[in-house]
């Protein structure tokens, strides 16, 4: 049976299909504000355009019951990916969570985080526009560096820019302030997230913000445990619907 997931993020679209419990084909790009327009035009091409069945979740407000709720879609996509982790990170454009499983991989319980943005994939994308970058470049050149970093406070997008403009003044290259900020969102999520717990094992990291490498990297590092990105980690929302 061939299953298609469909999750309509505030500024992502992800599209999996999944076929004899396994991903066949997934896609996950900016849609810049055409979602419909770009849903369509993926379901015209043939990797797409055969299927048995579909969810379609969104993290946008609607009152449409056909769809399936975006945290129900991401906890479902996260328990998919990762089996037998008992803690997941997932970051996306608005929100992120922390998602909790028992010893049987059965949902326990989750956290989101505060009503900021601060932390969230379209923070990141401000904070990359505001360096002349884009997201996904920002994110290889701190992955790439090795050396010193500046404090970048991430909690707040305010600090963050007088923070930024303060360590290029200092002579920070621009890789080093990518890192830097990478670093303190990793910080930024952990602290608003874990609150004190001690994580079971390793962690996993799903949503578009965990192919930012150097983020996984610091929360791990801070964390004490592996933080592990699974194949498809971007579009787990999806996966989820698919299920």
């Amino acid at each position: 049976m061939k299953r298609l997931g469909v999750d309509v993020g505030s500024a992502y679209l992800g599209v999996v299909l999944l076929e004899d419990g396994a991903v066949r084909e997934a896609h996950y790009a900016e849609h810049k504000g055409a979602a419909s327009e770009a849903l369509e035009a993926l379901l015209a091409e043939p990797r797409f355009s055969s299927y048995d069945a579909a969810g379609v979740t969104a993290s946008v407000e609607g009152r449409d019951r056909r769809l399936i709720d975006n945290s129900l879609a991401l906890i479902e996509g996260a328990g998919f990916l990762l089996p037998g982790c008992r803690s997941v990170f997932e970051v996306g454009a608005q929100t992120f969570s922390l998602i909790f499983f028992d010893s049987e991989g059965r949902y326990r319980e989750h956290t989101v985080n505060p009503p900021c943005a601060a932390g969230t994939g379209s923070f990141v994308d401000a904070q990359a526009e505001r360096l002349g970058l884009s997201a996904s470049r920002l994110a290889a050149l701190a992955s790439a560096f090795d050396g010193k970093v500046p404090a970048i406070a991430t909690r707040c997008a305010v600090f963050a820019k007088t923070d930024i403009i303060h360590a290029m003044q200092e002579g920070y290259s621009l890789q080093a302030v990518c890192a830097g900020l990478c670093d303190g969102l990793g910080r930024s999520v952990v602290e608003a997230l874990v609150k004190g717990r001690t994580l079971e094992g390793h962690a996993g990291f799903v949503g578009g913000v965990s192919l930012n490498h150097r983020m996984a990297a610091a929360m791990e590092r801070l964390l004490k445990v592996p933080v592990k990105v699974p194949r498809y980690a971007a579009p787990a929302g999806a996966v989820g619907a698919a299920l």
